[in-house]
Formats: C-alpha cells, sequence, structure tokens
C-alpha cells in the first residue's frame, strides 16, 4: 500500500509515522517510510524558518520539494510517507503562488492531484487537536496553519481521493483507526 499522512504543522504526524512504523501488522503493507524531508530542503536554502523567506524562494522551494518528493516515490509501491501531494498543493496555494498568474500555479497543482491520486490512502491529521508546538522551522503563525489545515480538508474533498481523519488526541485511537482501514483496504 501507499499510505500518506497529510496535515499542517503540528498535528502530531512524525509522532504517528513514527509509532505506526513499529507496529507489526502495519509493516505487513507497509517496507519503508520515505519523507522528501524539508527542513533539509530548508537549511540547503540557508534559511532556518518559512517565515524569513522571500516570496521567490518559497516559490522555488515548493517546486523543488515537489520534483524531489516525485523523484523519491517513483516506482515505489509499498511505503508510508510524511507527507502528501495534497499538502505541497495546500501550501502553494495558500502561501506560495500568490502574484502568479493561472499558468505557473496550474501546473503545480495539477502534477499535486495526479501524486495524490495515486496513494490508497491518506490519514489526515487536522490542525488544533495538539496544541502547537513552534519548531524553529515551521511558521510562528498558528492562523496561517489553521487555514493550510483547511485548504487540505477541502482539496481532499475535492480530489476525491480515499481519506481518513484523526480528529482525536489519542495516540492509541489514532493508531487503530489506521490500521483498521487499512484492514478493511486490504479486505477489497
Amino acid at each position: 500500500m501507499m499510505i500518506a499522512l497529510t496535515g499542517s504543522s503540528s498535528t502530531g504526524k512524525t509522532t504517528l509515522s513514527d509509532s505506526l512504523m513499529k507496529e507489526a501488522e502495519f509493516r505487513t503493507h507497509v517496507d519503508s517510510f520515505l519523507t522528501t524531508d524539508a527542513r533539509s530542503l530548508l537549511r540547503d536554502m540557508g534559511h532556518t524558518s518559512m517565515d524569513k523567506m522571500r516570496r521567490d524562494e518559497l516559490q522555488w522551494f515548493q517546486r523543488t520539494y515537489l520534483k524531489r518528493k516525485q523523484e523519491i516515490e517513483a516506482g515505489q509501491r509499498r511505503f508510508l510517507t510524511d507527507r502528501s501531494f495534497v499538502d505541497v498543493a495546500a501550501y502553494w496555494l495558500r502561501r506560495d503562488a500568490m502574484g502568479l498568474e493561472a499558468s505557473e500555479i496550474e501546473p503545480v497543482v495539477n502534477a499535486c492531484r495526479e501524486g495524490a491520486s495515486k496513494y490508497d490512502l491518506h490519514i489526515y491529521c487536522p490542525f488544533g487537536v495538539f496544541p502547537f508546538k513552534p519548531d524553529g522551522y515551521r511558521s510562528d503563525n498558528v492562523a496561517h496553519h489553521q487555514e493550510i489545515g483547511e485548504q487540505i480538508a477541502e482539496l481532499l474533498k475535492d480530489w476525491g481521493v480515499k481519506f481518513i481523519t484523526l480528529d482525536t488526541p489519542d495516540h492509541s485511537e489514532r493508531i487503530a483507526r489506521v490500521l483498521e482501514a487499512i484492514r478493511s483496504l486490504a479486505a477489497r
């Protein structure tokens, strides 16, 4: 199976991915964890925070992140990833593509829609389930994270991809819901 976690920052994706990759039942469907590692890309650009980047840098970052994500996932069939292409589109639409013409915006969104359609399941972690924790990399703008989370939810619905929503802070329940969804998919 190809499974993607999706959600804005500080929604429990990393904790969940770490736990899922330790679950024997989960590992019968997934061989590896794939990450594009946005923080490394940010460091490579000489930045420590998205808040300090110019608009052109944000656009370059998102296009480069998308390309790397496509390369990392190409040919893979049994993995968990810490961000979906839906996330890329949400950040692109709500933050990075401001001021661009539709002819520059649409190719990125279309590539993201195509990439997202390949996942067997999206696991959506909505913003606000956990208190926001700044980490030095992610934006400190809480309203921005809320908007990204809303954009992700909208795209998941609009694009018609298979997803579940983890709207509980209980970690054990989150894992149980994911395993239940995987069992259901595997039974088809």
